[in-house]
């Protein structure tokens, strides 16, 4: 067995080669089909090309995915037609999945190229039958056999002149049974119950083991429902994205909302007024500091920056000004320690009354907080006293 598997598998290598060529064909992919179809036409006649044709099947019973072996079958079909019609092979659902292959490994050209060839042989064997004359309907058994109408019985006469009315014979009744049930899987995978399809067409291989066309259309059939399920996961993960992708956008914009909401809502600063203006800050800090980032946070951060920069400014007014009130009271108390030094000495000079105003002018420059304003208002008030006694001689003020 392993060397008679080993001799057919050459045997379809062959086969391959001589319709396809030794290497994947490269260039324009139209020449090379025609190529192709021109030398299976001329070179293999017909009882050829229909061995040449089970070996494929066969093959691609055990191998369904094997491009070349494929395209040998394709190529056998499209120079004898008839090869394919009598395996009831349909040569568009191949090309497509040939074309489907083909493109898969990026050969997108070749794939369409394909399908073009293809569809050109259908029309045009469509309108050959159109046009040829239709062939009488045969009305003997020989002649319902030959038209591949064996399920519809001639009459026996040595049956009805003896009266025999038992059924049909064996085969006979399997060929109609065949018949009935692959018209029924016709019409389950037209209306796609494939499930259904598949079943009639292994009841159809159980009473004829030799079809392997039957055996090449159930794995067609499964192929196909592969397809689809494959195509509909596809489908149903595109679908699931976009939900997840629509979710993610109503949150993000729900979120959004929220967050512009809690930015509004936020007090306005008062213009020129520190206070509102750092409170306003802190929030917005806030604000930030617990959502991190949102598609409007630019205008937060502008409306922050802008705070910011009009904090600043009235704050360096104010430490401007404080120091410029520092600076003067620092000069008013200097100015009033000279003025109580003139004072003392013109006391000590015995002119009581100009050191009663220099010592009043200390007094009122040196402020309420001036440490030597104690000192300075015991003075006043004995000079004023000496000077009010009006003495004869002159004393000394402590």
């Amino acid at each position: 067995m392993n060397a008679r598997a080993q001799d057919e598998r050459l045997f379809v290598d062959d086969v391959v080669t001589a319709l396809t060529g030794t290497v994947v064909p490269s260039g324009e992919p139209r020449p090379v089909f025609e190529d192709q179809m021109k030398r299976a036409t001329e070179e293999f006649d017909l009882r050829t090309a229909e061995a040449f044709a089970r070996a494929l099947l066969e093959a691609l019973c055990q191998d369904p995915i094997d491009p070349r072996r494929l395209e040998a079958l394709l190529i056998l079909g499209l120079a004898h037609p008839t090869i394919l019609e009598r395996h009831r092979i349909s040569l568009p659902k191949e090309g497509e999945r040939l074309a489907a292959m083909l493109a898969a490994q990026g050969q997108h050209d070749r794939a369409r190229t394909l399908l073009d060839v293809i569809a050109k042989s259908v029309s045009a064997a469509a309108e050959t039958e159109f046009t040829e004359p239709s062939q009488p309907i045969p009305t003997t058994a020989a002649g319902l056999k030959a038209n591949g109408t064996s399920s519809v019985h001639a009459p026996n006469p040595d049956a009805n002149a003896a009266g025999d009315l038992t059924s049909p014979h064996p085969v006979e009744r399997d060929h109609a049974r065949i018949e009935m049930l692959l018209r029924q899987a016709d019409e389950a995978a037209a209306r796609g119950r494939t499930t259904q399809a598949i079943l009639c067409l292994q009841e159809v291989v159980t009473l004829d083991r030799q079809r392997r066309d039957v055996t090449r259309m159930i794995r067609d059939l499964r192929w196909q429902e592969q397809d689809r399920r494959a195509r509909s996961i596809r489908r149903s993960k595109l679908a699931a994205m976009v939900l997840a992708l629509v979710a993610a956008a109503a949150g993000l914009a729900w979120r959004e909302h929220g967050v512009r909401l809690r930015f509004d809502a936020i007090p306005r600063a008062t213009p020129g007024e520190l206070a509102s203006l750092r409170a306003r800050i802190e929030s917005i800090d806030a604000l930030i500091s617990a959502e991190k980032a949102w598609i409007g946070m630019g205008t937060a951060l502008s409306d922050r920056s802008e705070l910011e920069q009009a904090a600043i400014e009235i704050e360096s007014r104010e430490t401007a000004k404080a120091s410029e009130v520092r600076l003067d009271v620092t000069r008013s108390l200097e100015i009033a320690e000279s003025a109580r030094t003139r004072g003392m000495m013109l006391a000590q000079q015995g002119r009581f009354d100009d050191a009663l105003v220099e010592l009043r002018r200390a007094l009122e420059l040196g402020g309420t907080d001036w440490s030597a304003r104690r000192d300075v208002e015991t003075n006043v008030v004995a000079i004023a006293e000496w000077i009010e006694k009006g003495p004869e001689r002159k004393g000394h003020v402590r």
